[in-house]
């Protein structure tokens, strides 16, 4: 599941900084971080755990997604940006 979670975060790490516009950003956090996201879709998981491995995993899918919301809020504010200055220089 470890080997899961990362592999999660590269790809989502990839996708986000390869977004090149808002619309785009936002199917990469709806596909990871949305309600059947894959990130998601690994918390759900998390039941079938042993009790020693659930705060494990959970803290580590927590942490993933913080990260991960973190990379989407701030290419979101890139791109507000660059919007606000394309369309000031109008």
């Amino acid at each position: 599941m470890k080997e899961q979670i990362a592999k999660i975060r590269l790809d989502a790490e990839k996708e986000i900084h390869n977004s090149k516009n808002l619309k785009e950003l936002d199917d990469v956090r709806i596909k990871y971080l949305g309600k059947k996201g894959e990130l998601t879709s690994i918390l759900r998981m998390m039941g079938g755990l042993s009790t020693e491995e659930r705060p494990v995993m959970g803290s580590l899918v927590n942490e993933t997604r913080d990260n991960l919301e973190k990379l989407i809020q701030n290419s979101e504010y890139e791109f507000k940006e660059e919007e606000l200055k394309s369309k000031t220089l109008l």
